[in-house]
């Protein structure tokens, strides 16, 4: 009996000490993702933001749970707009003949909207910075 409990004892330390792991992850790549928009309001760039970790949401609950899924979406979606824009301005730029006034037209757009997603994502990590911080208390 005292070795069952024991052994029960150890298994649950080794999954709060795994989850508390993931939780620092989460709050690691949260803090980079902030750092990394101000860098690059600062310095008028874009680039994509890792959201590698941001599926782990077992360490969220109700509200919390879905405030920070629907702005991972939004941090998704950033990237997907920002990806499809480089991939335009390489093909634009790979060859004069696609140098039109058409495609530089298409480009700029591209580029207001890679902008005008990026103006809103400072909220949003800050947000999602509060969703960890509701869990720490």
């Amino acid at each position: 009996m005292g070795f069952l409990n024991i052994t029960e004892r150890i298994r649950e330390f080794r999954l709060k000490k795994q989850a508390r792991a993931r939780f620092l992850a989460v709050k690691q790549e949260t803090v980079h993702n902030v750092e990394r928009y101000h860098v690059m309001a600062q310095q008028d760039t874009r680039y994509p933001f890792p959201v590698s970790l941001a599926g782990e949401t077992q360490i969220f609950s109700g509200a919390v749970r879905k405030t920070w899924l629907d702005n991972v979406a939004r941090i998704q979606r950033y990237n997907v707009i920002l990806n499809e824009y480089h991939s335009f301005r390489q093909w634009y730029s790979g060859d004069v003949s696609r140098q039109s006034r058409d495609n530089a037209k298409i480009l700029d757009d591209k580029k207001d909207q890679v902008d005008s997603c990026f103006q809103g994502l400072g909220a949003v990590l800050e947000t999602m910075q509060k969703c960890l911080t509701e869990i720490t208390g």
